[in-house]
């Protein structure tokens, strides 16, 4: 995920990842590290808003 951030979502785009997939896979983060998953859950949100990250479909 942080690869991707610092990339504008290069492997995203590529494989047409969308934000339920990564939101999904990352998820696991809140369990052991809620204030981590909290920071994480933003940067998924903001890789959406700035389009690095296609929306989940709807």
């Amino acid at each position: 995920m942080l690869l991707n951030v610092a990339t504008e979502g290069a492997a995203w785009k590529r494989h047409g990842v969308t934000y339920d997939r990564v939101y999904a896979r990352n998820r696991h983060i809140a369990d052991g590290a809620p204030a981590i998953w909290q920071y994480a859950a933003a940067m998924i949100a903001e890789a959406v808003k700035t389009g690095d990250l296609a929306p989940a479909p709807q």
